[in-house]
């Protein structure tokens, strides 16, 4: 209906109201008055019904709007950007149009959403079925109740979590069945049970447990604390073994010195040990059982022990070189009273001492081997005073001078040695400690200078002839052919009172004879020793030089000239004058038949050994060609 036919129509119903009225009769007012009435309702109706049209209208755009908003939270949702040929960008001509195809598409992408979402949701089930037991490691946050994320980046990061929750749960059911298999041993060792309900579920926990029983006794015991419970009981029952265990050392450290000192059967003890290997209450029991047994049987030989222990305490003085004073310093070791008390004593006082030597190794040592030194020299000084060893008849020894040379080669060596290092030890141990080292209650330092101005040489008679004012020849003057230390030790007087006999050359023949028969034995077997061969020539060279000797003497008899001899009491000591003028040799003739005289002088081999004669091995000289010219 048009407006036009619409006013038609109200102008006819207004001419029949018109006639109505006039007919009724009713005044002008009445009438106008009612006609305007009429007109407002019309225009009410009118308004409402626009009013009505328009929330419709609204309805629609609403609904178009949250249609349009849903496809994009869809398409985010999933992980995909809206695509630009979508109907969100294309409205169509009426309100009702564009909601229709926009409701099309929505049901389209809304299929796709749910059936990830389904996906989505079942790997929700598996994270929250390993979050029960991993509460503490599961990442529940990856779960939301409200637009769900089924993007593939999503989904993944669901499948990587449910991923690290399987690994993360065998590895605790694996740390749980070491725990229980560790638990049992516990147990076992230390005779104990379980005591708690989860407690008796791990003893169930066994490697042939399989299927539901094994998954769920697993999760009853990976549930909440449960795990850090056994891993406490399991520390507790540690700290319990290592005190039982560190009892129990601590018995068997007495029973292994009682039984060694009671002289038990080992088969006995092995036995015991073997039977009471664990660490139970009554393992540690039998323990104390058997160390009270021993106890009693000590008590028993406690005489016996303590002399055995003081027979030990005097050894052990020996080594520290303790005077009577000190050693009665422990008077137990002095009283006849034999109990456990004095034994316990004895005991003591033997771990001391020994850990004295232990501390005092170093010095200790020095001392011994400086003493041993010492008296190794002092039997070589008796021994060498004694003129008769070499030159006895029988039986000889040909090694003897060269022993005994090597002898005072290494004295010569070890000696100042082991008095250094021993003079700084005896300072340093006077310093740390403030008081002196004794031996035998005397301060060992004053021993060592007592000894050795005991034992610094005298000068011999031959030594006091050689320095004397009136000595009518300088040593200077002497051959060279031996070094200058034995003029400076003869002069300083360190002789050797090692008697030899005093070589002097004769003249004429028999020089060459000796000679010839020299060079003869230089040739034979080496078998021989070169120390023996040079014992037997001075033996040789001995009856030449008496010879020699005796016809000097006749000679200056007769020829009035005055001469100095020592007495035979010391073999070292040479006659004064005739030590010091030269001999005149013949030679062989020249050419002209005249006999040239050879000067033979006397070397330093005819003066009695000093320290540095054998320096470089046996005086070997006098065997060779030189020797004789």
């Amino acid at each position: 209906m048009t407006a036009e036919e619409l006013v038609a129509q109200l102008d006819v119903r207004f001419q029949q109201l018109a006639v109505l009225q006039q007919e009724m009769g009713q005044p002008l007012d009445s009438r106008e008055n009612e006609k305007n009435a009429l007109v407002s309702d019309l225009i009410q109706l009118a308004d409402q019904h626009v009013h009505t049209m328009t929330q419709h209208r609204d309805a629609l755009n609403a609904q178009c709007e949250q249609i349009r908003t849903n496809i994009i939270t869809y398409y985010r949702l999933l992980g995909e950007p809206v695509p630009s040929t979508t109907t969100i960008h294309v409205k169509q001509d009426t309100l009702q149009a564009t909601a229709d195809n926009w409701q099309t598409e929505e049901t389209a992408i809304k299929q796709r959403y749910d059936a990830k979402l389904a996906i989505v949701q079942e790997l929700y089930s598996q994270l929250k079925h390993h979050a029960v037991v991993l509460s503490d490691f599961a990442n529940v946050n990856l779960m939301t109740d409200t637009e769900i994320d089924v993007s593939p980046s999503a989904m993944d990061q669901l499948k990587e979590e449910i991923r690290r929750c399987e690994n993360e749960y065998l590895c605790r059911i694996d740390h749980l069945q070491e725990c229980a298999k560790q638990l049992k041993q516990l147990w076992s060792l230390l005779g104990l049970g379980p005591q708690t309900e989860k407690e008796q579920l791990l003893q169930q926990l066994h490697p042939g447990l399989g299927g539901e029983r094994k998954d769920w006794i697993c999760r009853e015991l990976l549930k909440g604390d449960a795990l850090n419970h056994i891993m406490h009981k399991i520390a507790e029952l540690e700290e319990m073994k290592q005190q039982r265990e560190f009892r129990k050392h601590e018995i068997e450290g007495t029973l292994y010195p009682l039984w060694d000192k009671l002289g038990v059967d080992p088969e006995e003890y092995l036995a015991f040990l073997e039977t009471s290997n664990g660490l139970s209450d009554a393992d540690l029991e039998k323990y104390e059982m058997e160390k009270e047994r021993l106890l009693r049987m000590k008590l028993e030989r406690a005489e016996e022990f303590t002399l055995k222990v003081r027979d030990e305490l005097h050894q052990l003085w020996d080594q520290l070189y303790f005077s009577t004073d000190e050693r009665k310093q422990f008077k137990p070791a002095f009283t006849d009273e034999f109990n456990n008390h004095a034994l316990k004593a004895h005991e003591d006082e033997l771990a001391r001492l020994q850990l004295l030597i232990e501390d005092r190794k170093y010095i200790l040592e020095k001392v011994e081997r400086h003493r041993t030194l010492m008296k190794e020299v002092e039997e070589f000084q008796a021994t060498t005073n004694d003129p008769s060893r070499l030159l006895g008849r029988g039986n000889r020894d040909p090694g003897r001078l060269l022993r005994e040379e090597k002898f005072r080669k290494r004295i010569a060596k070890e000696l100042p040695k082991i008095k250094k290092e021993l003079e700084g030890a005896l300072r340093e141990y006077q310093i740390s400690t403030g008081t002196p080292f004794t031996v035998y209650g005397k301060p060992y330092i004053e021993i060592m200078q007592e000894s050795e101005k005991s034992n610094k040489p005298k000068p011999t008679a031959r030594a006091e002839l050689m320095v004397e004012d009136d000595m009518p020849f300088d040593l200077s003057d002497m051959s060279p052919s031996r070094n200058s230390t034995r003029r400076a030790a003869l002069a300083r007087g360190d002789i050797f009172r090692t008697p030899q006999p005093i070589r002097v050359r004769d003249m004429g023949d028999s020089v060459l004879a000796l000679r010839e028969e020299w060079q003869r034995e230089l040739s034979e077997s080496s078998s021989s020793s070169i120390l023996h061969r040079v014992r037997e020539n001075n033996l040789k060279k001995r009856v030449v030089a008496r010879a020699s000797h005796r016809k000097a003497l006749r000679r200056q008899r007769t020829g009035g000239a005055a001469v100095t001899v020592s007495s035979g009491s010391d073999e070292n000591v040479a006659p004064f004058k005739a030590w010091h003028e030269p001999m005149v040799a013949p030679t062989k003739s020249s050419k002209r038949g005249t006999r040239r005289p050879e000067v033979l002088t006397r070397s330093d081999d005819e003066l009695s050994l000093d320290l540095g004669v054998f320096d470089d091995g046996p005086e070997l000289s006098d065997m060779s060609e030189d020797g004789f010219q």
